[in-house]
């Protein structure tokens, strides 16, 4: 959609409770829109709006260990998770791939799930004491299912070609978005620059948009890039086994970005992006006046966060 066209899936006081799917089509050899490229959700010059329901958390701790062969989890906070939606919980080793997922086959509270198969390794939940010093080491588990789901046909996670979401022109011309509350997955194109999950290119300011309690999971090329663009809010959402950097602040001259309460789980490094994706982190800075607070990095092939602050951005 482009030049004052408008998306509106729900708004912020009006959201989609009901379920909402949308497939993205097209492979590699499939003609290529200039800059976008194809098998896109692509806003330029217009206003997107994507609004799932409203969830209480998207992704809390293990109020105890959870042990290999057990099929029950407690949590530290109550939810609203329910039978039939899918969880990720972060490892609590040096191997990423320690990282599960399962479906929660039966709410027994509000904080206790059982799940459709045991666990294959321990996730550690613990309040250890450090020099007088309460610290809590307790694994992360996320919500990855909403109600609204952008995805890449089949056969998009075995290509390595998924589909991608791009906002593209500045908020002056009239380009808004802001996406909260739904699941991305089989999105990213590995080989292909600029072809992430969630990416607002070049924007400039953008103090209107917003990227809030969204699920990124099973995907190729990153959760968030933000490209050339200040202002966004960029707030409680999960990501899980997806590859390359994660949350990306690109360039160097990206500000006064607000990336606050979001979870990586199980972030894998690419060979076919940028050199730096090879030892990916979960969160990758490259400017200090943003706002980085309150995040937590699960579990990676190499960094949690790597700040990489460039004399000349």
């Amino acid at each position: 959609m482009s030049n004052g066209g408008n998306v509106t899936i729900g708004t912020v006081d009006n959201r989609i409770t009901n379920n909402i799917k949308i497939i993205l089509h097209g492979t590699r050899e499939d003609k290529q829109l200039p800059m976008f490229g194809n098998k896109c959700f692509i806003m330029n010059k217009g206003t997107l709006d994507i609004h799932g329901e409203l969830r209480t958390k998207t992704w809390t701790t293990l109020s105890q260990t959870a042990d290999a062969g057990t099929d029950t989890i407690y949590l530290d906070e109550a939810v609203d998770w329910r039978v039939g939606e899918l969880v990720g919980i972060a490892t609590s080793t040096y191997s990423y791939n320690q990282s599960e997922s399962r479906t929660i086959l039966q709410k027994i509270d509000d904080k206790t799930f059982k799940l459709n198969s045991t666990l294959e390794f321990k996730h550690y939940s613990a309040i250890e004491t450090h020099d007088g010093q309460a610290v809590p080491l307790k694994c992360e588990v996320g919500l990855l299912s909403r109600n609204i789901k952008i995805m890449g046909a089949p056969g998009s996670w075995e290509s390595t070609y998924g589909g991608h979401l791009m906002i593209h022109g500045k908020q002056i011309d009239g380009t808004v978005a802001r996406i909260s509350y739904a699941e991305f997955t089989h999105m990213g194109q590995q080989a292909m620059l600029g072809r992430y999950s969630i990416h607002f290119h070049l924007c400039g300011n953008m103090f209107k948009s917003f990227i809030e309690g969204n699920a990124v999971h099973h995907s190729l090329a990153r959760v968030v890039t933000i490209h050339g663009t200040h202002y966004i809010r960029i707030k409680k959402n999960v990501g899980y086994w997806v590859y390359g950097h994660n949350y990306f602040l690109e360039d160097g001259i990206e500000s006064f970005n607000v990336v606050e309460g979001n979870l990586a789980m199980k972030t894998v490094e690419v060979h076919s992006l940028l050199v730096s994706d090879q030892s990916s982190a979960s969160f990758w800075i490259t400017r200090p006046n943003n706002y980085i607070r309150g995040n937590h990095a699960a579990g990676g092939d190499w960094y949690g966060f790597w700040y990489e602050i460039h004399n000349h951005p």
